[in-house]
């Protein structure tokens, strides 16, 4: 008996237009989410939010487009320019939504929150911001959170915070440097309530900035220790996973991780254990 089950989202690009699914192609890498971030966490946000394809965002100089793949009609104009925008779940009985724009030219982000129209928070960034995206509530305390990627590494950023500045969870190292970043998730849970639930895991995958380059995949330790281990240097995707019948919450966790090569023209899915220094394992 298969111990998950596979199925198949509403496709976004059925409902809109082929210009706007080629600039969400052609966008920023905040633009290209399309999955739910989900990373084997045993329960989904209280607010009602569903796993599966998130809001994208289409950002232009005066405005931009969300679409919505679980609502119709399923896109929303809103009177915001950015460079490029990841939006959150609805967060709260409010139905509180945020919206972070990355603005390139002046190097600043900027959250909204969708439902009161207001600007939260603002950040200059000091160094170039490479990739970021939003992270689930349920990894990290049920807080706002997003990860911003910079060439030094990653840093998770929780803007509500009184002292919203970002803490760095991971450097980059030899293994990571000068890569261009295609795609980042965090799963697994360290057992602890509230405001101390942090994930275990990072899952990024990236390339090389030369045309053609293989995609590669990395998880990345977040206890503090930095270990970076090399999943593959030649992968067609990657996730992490986890059963959600199979681990009672909260408790500490390690997700499963999940790959698809490309093995003489076959494309092979595989299902392996991460196991952590002190034996922890999924």
């Amino acid at each position: 008996t298969p111990l998950f089950e596979v199925t198949v989202s509403d496709l976004i690009s059925s409902k809109v237009r082929k210009s706007a699914a080629a600039a969400i192609l052609r966008g920023p890498p905040a633009t290209r989410h399309f999955g739910g971030n989900r990373a084997g966490l045993t329960s989904k946000n209280g607010s009602g939010s569903k796993p599966g394809v998130g809001p994208i965002a289409i950002c232009g100089a005066e405005k931009s487009i969300v679409f919505y793949s679980d609502s119709e009609p399923s896109g929303k104009t809103l009177p915001i320019g950015a460079s490029g925008a990841v939006l959150s779940d609805i967060m709260d009985e409010d139905h509180s939504e945020y919206m972070c724009c990355f603005l390139s030219k002046e190097k600043r982000m900027v959250v909204f929150e969708l439902s009161r129209k207001t600007v939260v928070v603002e950040l200059q960034m000091k160094t170039k911001l490479n990739f970021w995206r939003y992270l689930p509530p349920e990894l990290h305390g049920s807080d706002l959170t997003f990860l911003l990627i910079t060439p030094i590494g990653g840093f998770h950023w929780k803007p509500l915070n009184e002292s919203p500045r970002p803490r760095q969870v991971w450097k980059r190292g030899s293994e990571l440097a000068s890569k261009k970043i295609l795609a980042y998730e965090e799963g697994g849970s360290n057992g602890e309530k509230g405001t101390n639930a942090r994930s275990t895991v990072a899952l990024v995958t990236a390339s090389s900035v030369a045309s053609g380059s293989p995609v590669e995949a990395y998880c990345i330790s977040l206890d503090g220790q930095n270990t970076i281990l090399p999943i593959s240097h030649n992968i067609m995707g990657t996730a992490l996973y986890h059963p959600l019948s199979s681990v009672p919450s909260p408790t500490h966790f390690l997700p499963l991780l999940v790959t698809v090569v490309d093995e003489q023209s076959q494309f092979i899915l595989c299902v392996e254990c991460l196991t952590d220094g002190d034996g922890n394992s999924c």
